[in-house]
């Protein structure tokens, strides 16, 4: 007889040969404590069975106590069909309740840290309910404590045989005075939860008093860009320039109130040096000056613009400006934007590849009869950019609905999306090879994002609300793609993920920016995990900010080191990029990562130099705590398969005690296992009816003479063939 404990692996407790007795007081199974963050149960029988089998032992049953809950491995059905093919039944006593434990746990929120004035903050997280459901309540948004915001959440029913429902809860608030706030998410706890300490999430808010720089420029003077340009104008967030390429030139472009305006795309006044030895129609110090001008902006935005209106130079340095972390935005038009740019570096930084213009499938100068409405995709349904509606359901009738938004008459269509680009809304029945045409996409580039609209009149959203939903997905995207250039721009190294934390298991995306060190790879170093307790804090304590920088960065410098090796990963150049390098890993263990690349210093005014250093989180949640009712159904199941039986053996009306057997447990009296073990004992087979004594197998593969003698044989055969000349 053996005893095995199991969760992901098994444990044996107890190896009791024949005529062997079990322990008095079975200390390990008083002392048996829960561990492992998932439970393997079909493996676990499998690996139990496999060892007997090769330790030469026949198997007569299984007997198994378990609440039938498994969350990883292979499926326990699968392994009872394995035990039918060996002839092993399953007597299984289920242990546990059928009664669901009230609960309402919220976690997995996912928003910003830092903001500016006028930005919508997207509040992204998760509801666990457990034993609550069909029910209505509200989840409270709280800034320093006082109520701002509430958010409708009906609660549902769990699908069958689940314990527990997860509904995503999404919902934005706009910030409108500077300063660092506490939000909170909450919903008040219920009279009868069993914990009342998981119902609420907070998080620190940074946000800055700083305008974002936005320039506009347009070919023609298209209804897009005269309403566009006129919300732009009045919003006090920004500071905005127009460039009207069609205007007279004593036509006064517009701009901000405050903020002078433009005569010219930025240019450059170094002339055109032979001897640097460029091969291109500019030098690298050409596109350097300009580069350095555009930098004042956070977005730039081209409308329907002829690529001819730039130098060679400007479109190189609007490539790298977006690359270090600027905001670029493209509105397609019917004459040039964005098939016109198909041979530029603007067509290296759209999320979409172009067709030719000679190909383009639609003729530019054709409408449509019918409007059609864009399609929102799974991504697009919970993209703040696409959000009017806090409601999803509401949000997407909104955007697909007849008596939605007014539809459109004409778009733009390309080849394909690029890899990693995300699409928001894509054509509802126009499609080529590659998939239905996208209309609003994205994607990074670099330290940059790069937004692409395929169509030319939102403004038709203003009919009968002004600037409700127009300028509020304009707002947003505007405010989306200026998020990159939140990073220092004159740094050599720049080092950032996706987002700052990741569930276990998960690829981390990784993106570089190494500057003056044209190579096809760099290598990162990757040291952790760290226990979160001992990362290093920021603070500050009456000490100037350089200082502060400075304890904090010899602190983590001086982590790393003390572990020692790192794992490295290499990240390849991006394509079409000069500095730009992406790549990622997945981190299979929770805790603190650092990410190094280069080699880093601190200066004594606190900053990095030679190399950058990233913080990644990475968590777990316990499997184990999802399913914690008795699955019996499954249970029921494997006995069923292997020809056993099933027995409950908590949860029942009491049964008489009449075996003699029993056990102590923890903080508890002695429990005597009840008289469903004798019936247990009657339904196994007998054992002298299976096999009169342990049937030893052995296995000849194992010896050491085997291999010798069919050496032996072959030489044989091959001799005896020579000798009496056998074919």
């Amino acid at each position: 007889l053996r005893i095995y404990a199991f969760h992901d692996e098994n444990t044996l407790l107890y190896d009791l040969k024949k005529g062997s007795k079990l322990p008095e007081n079975l200390d390990k199974l008083v002392k048996l404590k829960s561990q492992g963050k998932f439970t393997r149960l079909g493996q676990c029988i499998l690996d139990a069975k496999t060892e007997l089998l090769r330790a030469g032992y026949t198997i007569a049953a299984m007997v198994l106590f378990t609440d039938g809950q498994s969350n990883a491995g292979i499926p326990p059905t699968k392994a009872a069909y394995r035990l039918l093919a060996a002839k092993i039944p399953l007597f299984i006593f289920g242990i546990g309740t059928r009664d669901v434990e009230k609960d309402l746990e919220l976690f997995g929120l996912n928003t910003r840290k830092t903001a500016k004035v006028g930005d919508y903050i997207p509040f992204h997280f998760k509801v666990r309910s457990k034993g609550i459901y069909n029910k209505d309540l509200f989840v409270y948004l709280k800034k320093n404590g006082k109520e701002v915001h509430r958010q409708f959440l009906h609660l549902g029913k769990p699908k069958q045989g689940k314990s527990f429902l997860i509904q995503e809860v999404r919902f934005k608030y706009k910030v409108s005075m500077p300063g660092k706030y506490e939000f909170t998410v909450e919903i008040p706890p219920l009279k009868d939860e069993a914990n009342k300490k998981n119902n609420r999430l907070s998080f620190w808010l940074d946000v800055k008093d700083k305008k974002l720089w936005v320039l506009y420029v347009e070919g023609y003077p298209r209804w897009e860009y005269r309403y566009l340009k006129n919300a732009l104008i009045r919003d006090r967030t920004l500071k905005v320039q127009c460039l009207l390429a069609s205007a007279d030139p004593e036509y006064p472009q517009e701009s901000s109130p405050d903020v002078e305006s433009l005569t010219g795309f930025p240019n450059t006044s170094i002339p055109f040096d032979s001897k640097e030895g460029s091969t291109l129609p500019y030098t690298e110090k050409q596109k350097e000056d300009i580069l350095r001008k555009l930098k004042r902006y956070n977005v730039i935005i081209f409308g329907d613009i002829p690529p001819s209106y730039f130098s060679a130079a400007q479109l190189a340095a609007i490539a790298q400006f977006v690359e270090e972390g600027g905001g670029f935005i493209m509105i397609s038009g019917e004459k040039f934007s964005p098939h016109a740019y198909y041979s530029t570096p603007i067509a290296n930084i759209l999320p979409v590849q172009l067709e030719r213009p000679d190909l383009v499938e639609i003729p530019l100068d054709e409408t449509l009869s019918q409007p059609f409405r864009p399609k929102l995709s799974p991504e697009g349904e919970r993209h703040i950019i696409m959000r009017f509606e806090n409601d999803l359901a509401q949000n997407k009738d909104l955007w697909e609905g007849k008596d939605g938004l007014p539809g459109f008459y004409w778009f733009s269509t390309v080849k394909k999306v690029k890899p990693g680009a995300v699409v928001l809304a894509y054509h509802p029945t126009r499609k080529n090879k590659s998939g239905p045409y996208p209309l609003f996409c994205y994607h990074n580039y670099g330290q940059g994002k790069v937004f692409f609209s395929a169509l030319d009149s939102t403004w038709r959203w203003r009919a009968g609300v002004g600037d409700r939903y127009f300028y509020s997905f304009w707002s947003q995207v505007i405010r989306f793609t200026a998020t990159g250039s939140f990073e220092e721009k004159d740094r050599d190294f720049i080092l950032s993920t996706g987002q700052n934390s990741y569930i276990q298991g998960k690829t981390v995306d990784i993106y570089a920016i190494v500057r003056k060190r044209k190579t096809k790879t760099v290598e990162i170093q990757v040291y952790g995990p760290f226990d979160k307790k001992k990362i290093p804090q920021y603070e500050e304590k009456g000490m100037s900010k350089e200082l502060a920088r400075k304890t904090y960065w010899s602190k983590v410098l001086n982590l790393l080191k003390s572990q020692g090796k790192a794992r490295k990963v290499s990240l390849p150049r991006a394509i079409g990029a000069m500095d730009n390098y992406q790549g990622d890993f997945v981190p299979y263990r929770q805790g603190a990562f650092f990410l190094v690349l280069g080699k880093p210093y601190v200066t004594p005014q606190g900053k990095l130099n030679g190399g950058d250093i990233k913080m990644i989180l990475v968590k777990s949640y316990d499997r184990e705590k999802l399913q914690v009712l008795l699955n019996d159904k499954i249970l029921q199941t494997m006995a069923s398969i292997t020809g056993g039986k099933y027995f409950h053996l908590f949860g029942e009306a009491r049964i008489p005690h009449k075996s003699k057997m029993g056990f102590p447990l923890p903080g508890k009296k002695k429990v005597v296992l009840p008289s469903k073990m004798e019936e247990l004992s009657e339904s196994m087979p007998s054992h002298e009816e299976t096999f009169t004594d342990v049937q030893k197998r052995i296995y000849l593969w194992r010896k050491w003479w085997i291999l010798p003698l069919l050496l032996l044989l072959l030489i044989g055969e091959w001799f005896f063939r020579k000798l009496y000349r056998l074919p």
